[in-house]
């Protein structure tokens, strides 16, 4: 479970860090004025970025394990996440987890309090 709480944290760092370095990236939808990949220091770790489609994924390159953070839409909300984005997180860990397991996590962490399912397979952290 503290995977699931160190991506949230990650994944709002990294888009509130983008937002900061390009203020004149406002097409949250498509990401067309957002800039195709470039690098950004968060947190003292270097970390480079790639627009795909209506997102961005993130890599830590300054240090292994080489974490992968995908936002892969709703990039305006940073406190989303779901299945995918914490599958591909887990596996960037190392941490072996297939889809029902993420699915449960997903769930406990709902009923616990820490997420806030927001319909369409995506879930807002609270915590």
């Amino acid at each position: 479970m503290d995977y699931a709480f160190l991506f949230a944290t990650l994944q709002s760092q990294l888009v509130l860090a983008f937002a900061e370095l390009y203020p004149n990236a406002k097409d949250s939808t498509w990401l067309l004025d957002f800039p195709k990949r470039g690098g950004m220091l968060v947190e003292g770790d270097q970390w480079q970025f790639l627009r795909h489609g209506a997102g961005i994924r993130f890599e830590r390159v300054s240090r292994k394990p080489h974490w992968v953070v995908d936002v892969h839409k709703r990039f305006d909300e940073p406190k989303i996440i779901d299945n995918w984005r914490l599958l591909h997180f887990f596996e960037s860990c190392g941490v072996s987890m297939d889809e029902g397991q993420v699915s449960s996590l997903l769930n406990e962490l709902c009923l616990k309090g820490h997420l806030l399912d927001q319909g369409s397979g995506q879930f807002l952290f609270v915590d």
